[in-house]
């Protein structure tokens, strides 16, 4: 509609007429938002829908869990709708997955009456570690084939794995730059990991850094100065391939020990040096609240972040490709964004310990690190699987199709909306209201594109001219029969 709408108001003079071919789907009315058409555009109808549809739908297929650990266990829940008119009986609804070449296949028999729905439930073995792939399908001939199946998928995979690097030589695990961030992951004792977790940390120096990279989500320098030239090329190519940088200040992060990371442009910007708090604690003053890391923040009942205070910080001038998210009340860059590449460095100006705060102490400290996390591994933009309904305005193609889309580092499972399984028609006059039409003068109803008559053997057609021969003979005979 919006389409048509532009293209008559760029018609030239005269009169400008709208052929409007539709189904008279009374879903799509309530959600549909278009502006109304010029006044003088006169429209037709086409009514191609049936009275009445055959249509059997899968509406929902959903997994309790659709991330997690090898070997776990989830469930499917899937709901079918009968849009019909008649009743279905033992009806096979079937669950198919694969990863790889194993397979898993899973079946269930429903009785569902007329406009009604029903629930089912697919309880699944453990899974094996892989991207389990599939789709909910009824077997059954309808209508609407499209809507007959509901794709989905189910990672059983480690948690994201974060690499912890730390620039600080400390005697004791206590006084690594690392620990709070360490325990902070794993919400168990040293070794152990919670299995609710989403991250899981690995600690390593500055001098032990891993020669390859790949395995790991997230790197994270704390403190870390003097970079080897060979580790901070690496370090580069791991952001510039989409891997995430979160970077926190320190001691040993100063100008002339960063150097070899601002030559690879592994830095927000220029190093000026360590700016010291003298009255008063550093405390944040203002952060973009619309940014994903601060999202779980719009709200101050959830946690008020000037309430974190710093003794000191390490103070940057940003780049002019970077972007600064928060400032402290100075006016100083407290974190600081920079694209490289296909990834992101995310730059916090102070330390993530107890060198220069007492924030890992804070209610604060354990969900602001998993939102730093959680933005430079994707997990604050949907994880690992994420879903698309084809329904509306979205951020997918206008050539897109039902199925399983392999993203940068995640999978899009795309389906068809619920919505377009609900064949109730709307009367003409409804469709033509809400959408402020204007229809012809000889126009009352929308013309239908075909018509087929039943032939039941009682019909009269208009071209048949015996039943007044017939009549005619009759008179003739009652005449006749007067005379005589």
């Amino acid at each position: 509609m919006d389409w048509a709408r532009d293209v008559l108001a760029k018609a030239p003079p005269g009169p400008r007429k709208l052929h409007i071919f539709t189904d008279l789907q009374r879903s799509g009315l309530a959600w549909s938002e278009v502006d109304a058409l010029q006044d003088d555009v006169v429209t037709t109808l086409h009514d191609l829908g049936r009275s009445a549809v055959n249509n059997i739908a899968v509406v929902e297929a959903r997994a309790e869990s659709a991330w997690l650990r090898p070997e776990e266990q989830t469930s499917v829940h899937a709901t079918v709708h009968n849009g019909g008119p008649f009743g279905t009986e033992e009806l096979s609804v079937v669950l198919r997955l694969a990863a790889g070449q194993r397979k898993l296949e899973l079946r269930e028999r429903v009785k569902i009456d007329p406009g009604a729905s029903e629930s089912l439930r697919f309880d699944l073995p453990p899974l094996a570690e892989g991207a389990w792939q599939g789709k909910v399908l009824v077997e059954a001939e309808d209508d609407l084939p499209l809507d007959n199946e509901r794709y989905i998928e189910i990672l059983a995979a480690r948690p994201y794995q974060v690499l912890l690097v730390d620039g600080r030589a400390a005697t004791s695990p206590w006084l690594a730059a690392t620990y709070f961030l360490d325990a902070s992951l794993r919400l168990a004792p040293p070794g152990e990991l919670d299995p609710t977790v989403s991250f899981e940390p690995t600690q390593v120096s500055i001098d032990a850094l891993p020669a390859k990279l790949d395995r790991f989500d997230c790197v994270l320098l704390a403190d870390v100065g003097n970079v080897d030239a060979g580790d901070a090329k690496r370090l580069a190519l791991f952001v510039q391939g989409g891997g995430g940088l979160l970077v926190f200040g320190g001691e040993n992060v100063t100008s002339d020990r960063t150097e070899n990371l601002r030559q690879e442009e592994l830095l927000p910007g220029d190093v000026v040096g360590i700016d010291a708090a003298t009255d008063l604690p550093l405390r944040l003053k203002s952060w973009d609240v619309k940014h994903p890391i601060f999202a779980a923040f719009s709200d101050p009942q959830l946690g008020d972040l000037r309430r974190l205070a710093f003794s000191a910080c390490t103070n940057v001038v940003p780049a002019a490709d970077a972007e600064v998210l928060a400032t402290f009340r100075d006016g100083k860059p407290a974190l600081v964004e920079r694209r490289h590449g296909k990834g992101t460095i995310v730059w916090f100006a102070s330390s993530c310990d107890r060198q220069w705060s007492d924030w890992p102490r804070s209610r604060l400290y354990l969900p602001l690190v998993y939102q730093l996390l959680g933005y430079q591994t994707g997990l604050t933009s949907g994880g690992r699987v994420r879903s698309a309904v084809l329904e509306g305005k979205t951020d997918l193609p206008n050539s897109a199709t039902p199925g399983i889309v392999a993203g940068d580092g995640y999978s899009l499972v795309v389906n068809t909306s619920p919505r377009e399984s609900e064949t109730e028609r709307c009367p003409a006059d409804e469709f033509v209201n809400r959408f402020g039409l204007k229809l012809a003068d000889e126009e009352q109803a929308p013309r239908p594109a075909s018509v087929v008559q039943a032939s039941l053997g009682t019909e009269m057609i208009e071209s048949e001219v015996w039943q007044w021969v017939a009549l005619l003979v009759v008179a003739a005979l009652v005449m006749e029969s007067l005379v005589a």
